[in-house]
């Protein structure tokens, strides 16, 4: 697959999670047993998570580089709801809930430098505009498919699974794009 396919993948992955996580959050928690104060203190710690998460993504993806963040976000992000399906305790599930935040929310903001930075200056809009007119795909199914794996009596952990997954699988496409980056300098610098 070519690069701006992987990126619009990743990115409908990435919004995927999020929106899936934004929309679901306060009702896969009462589902779960919280009462309603607690459920909306939850998607704060989520929100919270994402604020934080840009500025840590920010800096983490200025020093390493975006794709290389955005893969280690995206991967925190799997793995923090992975978590919640265990039943942590209630101090874990705040935690978890603000590393998805930040693993979600920062890896979309590193995609969206990793684009800009990728193409030339007469391209970066088409590409922006294709990565994220994309990505809503992602942002829009997410909530859908919420809905139907709870009216299917799949219970809360299948969508913090499904969110997960779709978190995991945008670290993958991210690394074949660096992988397919790190190709292109290889065959730029053996043709010089």
């Amino acid at each position: 697959l070519g690069v701006s396919v992987l990126f619009a993948v990743a990115t409908i992955a990435t919004l995927f999670a999020w929106y899936g996580l934004g929309t679901w959050l306060p009702n896969l928690m009462q589902l779960a047993g919280y009462n309603l104060g607690s459920a909306l203190t939850f998607a704060l710690a989520l929100n919270l998570g994402a604020v934080a998460g840009s500025v840590i993504t920010a800096w983490a993806g200025t020093r390493f580089g975006p794709i290389p963040t955005a893969i280690a976000a995206a991967a925190v992000a799997a793995g923090a709801l992975v978590v919640l399906v265990t039943g942590p305790p209630v101090g874990i599930v705040y935690f978890m809930l603000v590393l998805a935040g930040v693993g979600t929310h920062g890896t979309q903001c590193l995609i969206i430098a990793a684009v800009a930075s990728h193409y030339p200056g007469h391209l970066r809009g088409t590409a922006l505009g294709w990565a994220l007119g994309t990505g809503r795909i992602g942002a829009v199914a997410a909530p859908q498919v919420g809905g139907l794996l709870l009216a299917a009596g799949l219970g809360v952990n299948s969508n913090f699974l499904a969110f997960a997954g779709a978190a995991a699988i945008a670290a993958v496409l991210l690394a074949a794009v660096g992988l397919k980056l790190k190709s292109k300098i290889s065959e730029g610098v053996h043709n010089v």
